[in-house]
């Protein structure tokens, strides 16, 4: 429980708040050298701290409104009930942090760092002569855009999320028990281990959102959409998902199909003049034997291909953004150039595939790499695979097996690594 004074918020002059942020870098680095920050309940509306160090300060009800802190390191500084409403926190670290209460309504947290911080509900007490007051304030990240922030074992029970941004955001081991995130967009965010026993999620988007070891006890799913996530077998049958939007894949015959390929192949040759591109979006291909099928420039976005055959098949600047290619056999197949962000690849057998770039692309001769950003790979064979030079920015290759691979100018910046087998892999730095 905190305390709070009813006066209102103190303006620092610039040069004031510079020397003090000088003391504090230097007592950050030195105590003896520098003072802590103290800067309880000012007033830093739209302030420019960028790339400033302000860990282990005191920013008690601190208003940061429309301030620019990209970069901004704010570890397990005291910001209990501050207010960063509309603030740019882009790659911010606040891990640790005492976050209890902040208003971050409105606020840009991509890739800003959040783990291990305390973000539950806050009690204020108040005091204005010989009266006291109590609230109790909730953590808000209403409208917030938090693309790719890690939230990993935060506790953000009871926070208001409302129609905030949590795309590809990594929230494994969070506590979200009783939250409000109805309308919250969390496609590709990682919740394993989650606990969101109360949490409503009511309208909210979860395709392809990592859910396996969460706890779901009286948690809210109406109208939220998950598809493509991934849950514990059977999970799906309980009841908290009744009203829930499923996966849900277009059937396709084994005789269309083949009329689409045969259409495809036609186009392929007559350089579009004839025939059709095939467009299999959402399309359920799962089980189908594409052994050697040329699906170049292919349309496959959110399509269904688990455990289909697709050894040596040519997929060549194909677009299979957020597809399930869960179990598929994709042995030296040609992915050079493809589009595979936020796809499921987990358990597929890679060996040999070639994602390469796609050397002197169109007139301008532009090389083009295959992208894999977010994409999961989780448990893949991908001994011998060629990988030079592509995007894989955020990509899972959880107990993945790299032996033999080449990385070589592949950018796989904060790719989770964990269990991975990489004897003998090009390029490979975890």
């Amino acid at each position: 429980m905190g305390a709070v004074k009813p006066s209102g918020p103190r303006k620092l002059l610039p040069a004031e708040l510079e020397e003090t942020v000088q003391l504090h870098e230097r007592y950050v680095a030195d105590a003896a050298q520098g003072r802590r920050a103290v800067l309880a309940q000012c007033d830093l509306c739209e302030v420019e701290l960028s790339h400033r160090n302000l860990s282990n300060g005191d920013f008690t009800a601190t208003r940061f409104t429309r301030a620019v802190l990209k970069r901004t390191r704010f570890g397990k500084a005291v910001l209990f009930v501050a207010d960063f409403s509309l603030a740019n926190l882009i790659g911010a670290d606040f891990a640790g942090a005492d976050l209890r209460g902040v208003s971050f309504r409105g606020a840009i947290l991509d890739k800003a760092v959040l783990a291990g911080a305390d973000l539950r509900e806050a009690s204020v007490m108040r005091y204005n002569g010989n009266d006291v007051t109590a609230e109790t304030r909730k953590t808000d990240f209403s409208a917030a855009h938090a693309e790719g922030a890690n939230l990993a074992d935060t506790r953000l029970g009871g926070t208001i999320m409302v129609r905030a941004d949590f795309v590809d955001a990594e929230m494994r081991g969070a506590d979200l028990r009783g939250a409000d995130l109805r309308g919250a967009d969390f496609t590709g965010a990682m919740l394993e281990g989650a606990n969101l026993s109360g949490a409503n999620f009511g309208g909210a988007v979860l395709r392809g959102a990592r859910m396996k070891g969460a706890r779901l006890d009286r948690a809210v799913f109406t109208g939220a959409d998950l598809t493509r996530a991934t849950l514990d077998q059977q999970a799906l049958a309980r009841p908290e998902f009744a009203d829930a939007v499923r996966n849900e894949y277009q059937p396709l015959s084994p005789e269309d199909l083949a009329k689409r390929l045969a259409l495809h192949a036609e186009w392929l040759e007559s350089a579009g003049k004839r025939g059709a591109r095939a467009d299999l979006a959402r399309r359920d291909l799962a089980g189908h034997d594409l052994t050697g099928v040329d699906l170049s420039m292919a349309v496959l976005a959110n399509a269904s291909l688990c455990g289909a055959a697709m050894r040596l098949a040519t997929l060549v600047t194909a677009d299979a953004t957020a597809a399930d290619f869960s179990g598929c056999d994709l042995q030296g197949a040609d992915l050079r150039g493809m589009t595979l962000e936020r796809a499921l690849l987990v358990r597929a057998d890679l060996r040999n595939a070639r994602m390469g770039p796609l050397r002197n692309v169109g007139n301008r001769s532009l090389d083009l790499c295959t992208n894999g950003e977010n994409a999961n790979f989780g448990g893949a064979d991908l001994r011998g695979a060629d990988l030079c030079g592509a995007r894989l920015l955020g990509a899972d290759f959880s107990n993945a097996d790299l032996r033999g691979a080449d990385l070589s100018g592949a950018k796989y910046d904060d790719a989770r690594l964990r269990g991975a087998l990489h004897e003998g892999a090009k390029g490979y730095a975890a």
